[in-house]
């Protein structure tokens, strides 16, 4: 299974971004089970290109993912795009 999607968040330089948490479910809106499977998202910012890659937590029988950025991504004020 592989879900791709971008999100755009615009910050200060050094906030701090809320953890980011999706939950995969199915056509009927049961969450999938993601025991055993790993996560990770990357980011990239738009002023100087700095980019990196994060871990991101699974919980398993619940189907949630959530991704929590690191302080360099907001190192500088601007936009970053995490996927």
């Amino acid at each position: 299974m592989s879900t791709t999607g971008t999100i755009r968040l615009q910050y200060m330089a050094g906030e701090i971004i809320e953890p980011l948490r999706h939950q995969f479910r199915d056509d009927d809106g049961v969450a999938i089970d993601l025991t055993g499977y790993e996560g990770r998202a990357t980011w990239a910012r738009d002023v100087d290109g700095a980019t990196g890659e994060v871990t991101a937590t699974v919980s398993g029988a619940t189907g949630e993912v959530t991704v929590t950025m690191p302080a360099a991504s907001t190192a500088t004020p601007g936009v970053v795009d995490v996927a």
